[in-house]
């Protein structure tokens, strides 16, 4: 067979593996989205609107995300990683208003739920760079979760501590006492990707068997278009 004979056949073939490639991907990105919990992500964009601060008025909108998997139960989100919050606070009032929309699946179950939950907390300090509510009873309630809305870097942070002086809640493995619970950081962010980011880092079945099959086809047409490749360059 003459070179350029080959050379066409050499390229004709690299062009079909990478249409293959191409196939694969859209395949694996249909797949995913099927798998996902919402396919339009989450309407929220983490920010925060200052322009009333001076007035007594602020609001944000945002997702709740933890700076590690939760080993306590969130009062705003209840620890639901897909969740939506809108914060009204005015001065006047002396409260914030917090509405959550939360979408949870229960255990054993293959199908999700979406929760509402609606909060008015009084606000604990208010001054010329920020404001400040918590959640959480320390006389007879585990954890406190303190919130801050920085009015300069127009962002909003949560931290959950272990301040109660009485809990009966469940301990997780190796923590003898809740005041050995290391404090847990909230961030206020966008979520409009969360979705797919959280199921890319969940291990879950459906997420193991779409990623094997996958990795199966991808190597398996990669193995067939090499081999095809060496025949035609050895005749």
């Amino acid at each position: 067979m003459a070179i350029a004979s080959k050379a066409k056949r050499v390229v004709g073939i690299i062009a079909l593996m990478l249409a293959g490639l191409c196939v694969i991907l859209f395949g694996w990105i249909f797949a995913v989205e099927r798998a996902l919990p919402t396919h339009v992500g989450l309407h929220s964009f983490g920010e925060v609107d200052v322009d009333g601060w001076d007035r007594g008025f602020v609001s944000a909108k945002g997702t709740w995300q933890p700076e590690r998997k939760p080993e306590r139960i969130l009062f705003l989100t209840l620890s639901k990683p897909l969740n939506i919050s809108t914060i009204h606070c005015a001065r006047q009032s002396g409260f914030c208003e917090i509405a959550t929309a939360m979408l949870g699946k229960p255990y054993g179950s293959f199908g999700y739920y979406l929760d509402l939950d609606l909060n008015q907390i009084e606000i604990k300090k208010w001054t010329s760079t920020t404001l400040e509510f918590s959640i959480g009873d320390p006389s007879f309630q585990c954890f406190i979760e303190t919130y801050v809305i920085n009015r300069s870097t127009k962002t909003t942070t949560g931290l959950s501590t272990a301040d109660g002086k009485k809990c009966d809640e469940p301990l997780p493995k190796g923590i003898t006492g809740v005041a050995d619970m290391r404090p847990l950081q909230l961030s206020f962010v966008a979520g409009s990707d969360l979705a797919l980011r959280g199921w890319l880092d969940e291990e879950t079945p459906t997420r193991t068997f779409i990623s094997g099959i996958v990795a199966t086809v991808t190597i398996g047409w990669l193995l067939f278009s090499a081999i095809w490749i060496v025949r035609v360059i050895r005749r």
